[in-house]
């Protein structure tokens, strides 16, 4: 039944990844609040919910589009559920409003400045649903996309992704979820079962989509799991749990991955210790840490310290292990990566996240990073701090002499400005790269038959981007304004008022439809390239394969299907660096403790595994915002 309302204006609170996107936009898609729109009922085996249904605008081209918000999918995980594993939150006993969002999961206001732009509460676990038209209708199922949001797993919500232009326009169910972060999250003191209550909301909230989203015109039966950033390492974190099998079929990663060493803390309960007690918890027992923990008021266990752990359940093995396994059997934690479609990517200077905080380090001793970087600063100092941080102190001359050897261009050995690119390509390579690649080589390698595998590498700096003009390419998530169809939300993530005026070029209004096509076709169909035709002039879309692998490069002005992709990276880190690490003359322990007051320590310091997705955050809080 459908009622006549007038939106109020919306609270868009939107903090996302975007904020950087929007901090340069110099034009965007406007969506007005307070135009007229209906409300919407739907009564199904959990109770009565009302959404509203609203004409959305693309590109000139207008669209209806039926939104449920903050719909809730568990039991709020507050008092004695907070760090326990979230419970279904049952049947809705009276009419529930879902015509708006509820708000974000608490996170640090000093990590992410964005997040004044929003609500937060403990009480978070909530998703929203996103149909396209006005009407649900009663035989066609719509294909369905669940969003994973990124944030280093300490920030942002699903409010700041809307998904208006992606479902009104290209015809799929999408479902975008908010899940606990942070201490909340993934706080584990080390011990089996401990932790990744993040990863136990996402797979509820999978699960509510899989019993529920039929009577939201969705059908169970066809699903991708996408996400970006630390919601792209998240989808491979879920696709990784064989229990997960039957509630999706296809997958897409955008920029993350749990290969990285940013995916995962490494300590658990050292940083446990260290945390409980700079929250005056540390007594002898767990029971009584715990109900310690449970008394503080949720703003005093705020961090940005916490992030996926292998905690022998939900995560039985580390990943790197699980890939390196060249057979899958039924209860392998490979087993449903090779009976999904996957569809895979990176932004081509991914590394770029890093360029403001060194840029802040080299600028204290003197060094202007636009002018380039010296060879003694990048083989001295950069290296060897990322070197020490990556393995820990301790890390073989002939693999630091070999990292040297591949990150310097030998016709030009002293030109600074490409010994800055080459700083920015070791990042890209290690964090993002070199783990993109060969978790699309195992999916090609172990994927039953019939399931597809497909790469993309985004090179397109888009004309808001406002990051220097020496960085050429695209720096971490700056495909996903494209993936949404530049919703109007975003502006208010960057700082704009809902109704500034802003225009977003042809070009990047054209290819962010062909982009939302390609994906929303993969989501139909396993194949980017129908049933939606894409624009002329846009080559078809091949499959990666191992020998040949083929990749489809979104550049300015053009897309290409290209070959090889930092083949000669992953060959170095996949298979050299191994052997080299296993070489016993090592760097001398003691060099941390004299570089103190030196650049090297400056620059670890900002730049520290254990911390680098900060940087990430950072840089989508004065970059791109929305796009972690």
């Amino acid at each position: 039944m459908l009622n006549e309302c007038k939106l109020k204006p919306s609270k868009f609170h939107i903090k996302m990844e975007w904020l950087e996107f929007l901090y340069f936009l110099v034009a965007t898609v406007i969506l007005i609040p307070g135009v007229e729109c209906s409300e919407i009922n739907l009564t199904f085996k959990l109770g009565s919910i009302t959404g509203i249904s609203e004409t959305v605008e693309f590109n000139g081209g207008m669209k209806n589009v039926t939104r449920f918000l903050g719909i809730p999918y568990a039991k709020p995980p507050t008092g004695e559920k907070r760090f326990q594993r979230p419970e279904p939150y049952g049947d809705y006993s009276l009419p529930y409003n879902a015509t708006f969002f509820r708000p974000h999961c608490m996170q640090s206001e000093t990590a992410n400045p964005s997040v004044k732009y929003f609500k937060m509460s403990e009480d978070c676990l909530h998703l929203n649903v996103f149909i396209p038209g006005n009407i649900l209708p009663t035989e066609k199922k719509y294909a369905v996309m669940i969003f994973l949001h990124g944030g280093a797993f300490f920030y942002s919500g699903a409010e700041a992704f809307s998904g208006d232009q992606l479902s009104a326009f290209n015809e799929v169910v999408l479902v975008t979820v908010n899940y606990r972060l942070n201490t909340f999250g993934f706080l584990s003191n080390g011990t089996i079962a401990s932790g990744n209550m993040g990863l136990w909301d996402q797979k509820l909230a999978i699960n509510w989509v899989h019993e529920n989203i039929a009577e939201f015109a969705g059908d169970p039966g066809n699903v991708t799991l996408f996400g970006n950033s630390a919601g792209a390492a998240s989808v491979l974190y879920q696709t990784l749990n064989p229990t997960n099998k039957g509630l999706f079929q296809r997958i897409i990663t955008q920029s993350g991955n749990v290969l990285a060493q940013w995916a995962q803390q490494y300590n658990p309960k050292e940083m446990f210790a260290e945390f409980v007690s700079e929250v005056k918890c540390n007594t002898q027992q767990y029971d009584d840490i715990l109900k310690c923990l449970q008394s503080k008021t949720a703003e005093e266990l705020v961090t940005t310290r916490f992030s996926p752990v292998v905690d022998g359940d939900f995560i039985t093995e580390d990943p790197s292990v699980t890939f390196s396994k060249v057979s899958v059997d039924s209860s392998s934690s490979l087993s449903l990566l090779t009976e999904v479609d996957f569809l895979s990517g990176v932004q081509s200077k991914e590394g770029a996240t890093t360029v403001d905080r060194l840029a802040e380090s080299f600028k204290a001793f003197g060094v202007d990073i636009a002018n380039g970087v010296s060879r003694n600063i990048f083989e001295n100092q950069f290296l060897s701090s990322m070197l020490l941080q990556m393995y820990g102190g301790v890390v073989p001359r002939a693999l630091v002499q070999s990292v040297i050897q591949q990150y310097i261009d030998w016709s030009r050995p002293e030109d600074t400005k490409m010994i800055r690119d080459n700083m920015i390509d070791f990042w890209s390579d290690v964090a993002f790269f070199v783990p993109a690649i060969n978790t699309i080589k195992k999916h090609q390698a172990l994927g039953k038959p019939g399931k597809t595998s497909y790469f993309y590498v985004f090179d397109h700096k888009p004309p808001f981007d406002r990051t220097p003009l020496w960085l050429e390419g695209a720096k971490h998530a700056m495909e996903l304004p494209y993936v949404f169809g530049m919703p109007d939300s975003l502006k208010i993530a960057a700082g704009f008022p809902p109704n500034f005026p802003l225009a977003i070029p042809p070009f990047d209004l054209t290819l962010s439809s062909n982009i939302m096509k390609m994906w929303t076709n993969f989501a139909k169909t396993g194949n980017p390239n129908s049933p939606v035709q894409i624009d002329a002039g846009v080559p078809q879309w091949p499959q990666y394969d191992i020998d040949s692998q083929t990749y489809l490069e979104f550049s300015s002005n053009t897309t290409s299907v290209k070959n090889h992709f930092a083949a000669s990276k992953v060959e170095f880190w996949t298979n050299l660096v191994p052997l080299l690490e296993k070489c016993e003359t090592c760097v001398d322990q003691n060099c941390t403790e004299n570089q103190k007051t030196s650049l090297a320590h400056s620059i670890s310091k900002n730049i520290s595994l254990n911390f680098i997705y900060l940087l990430f955050i950072e840089l989508m809080l004065t970059h791109v915002r929305i796009f972690v």
